[in-house]
């Protein structure tokens, strides 16, 4: 995608969710090495999860929702593959995953009430 100054704020949010799901993918989906990152799996798992729910929801706040579900389920998807790749399988880290994403598509949905209100479901935007 060539970015022009007709890209649109979507079209962006897509590619920087698509991007970060593939790191996201990158780092978790190969095989542990010691003193990688110093902190533990789960705070690192909750970040990027933080991280990947965040620009979609701003960019498209009617599907916050459906954006957190999402995140959880690539989450849940990705603990399911781990042991296939020499890793570990760890349900705290779905709980996680799923507990950073719903912030994550919060904070998303907090900026673009605050930048858009008229892209933010009536019973939702501010008063």
């Amino acid at each position: 995608m060539r970015l022009t100054k007709h890209t649109t704020p979507t079209r962006l949010a897509s590619l920087l969710t698509i991007t970060i799901g593939l790191a996201i993918a990158a780092f978790t989906l190969t095989p542990i090495t010691p003193n990688t990152f110093s902190g533990s799996d789960k705070t690192h798992h909750s970040l990027a999860f933080f991280v990947l729910a965040l620009p979609l929801s701003a960019a498209r706040p009617k599907i916050a929702i459906l954006v957190a579900m999402s995140v959880f389920t690539y989450g849940g998807l990705i603990e399911l593959i781990q042991p296939f790749v020499g890793r570990h399988r760890d349900v705290a880290v779905i709980i996680a995953n799923g507990l950073a994403a719903m912030p994550g598509s919060v904070v998303g949905y907090a900026l673009s009430i605050r930048l858009h209100p008229k892209n933010c479901t009536p019973w939702l935007s501010p008063r």
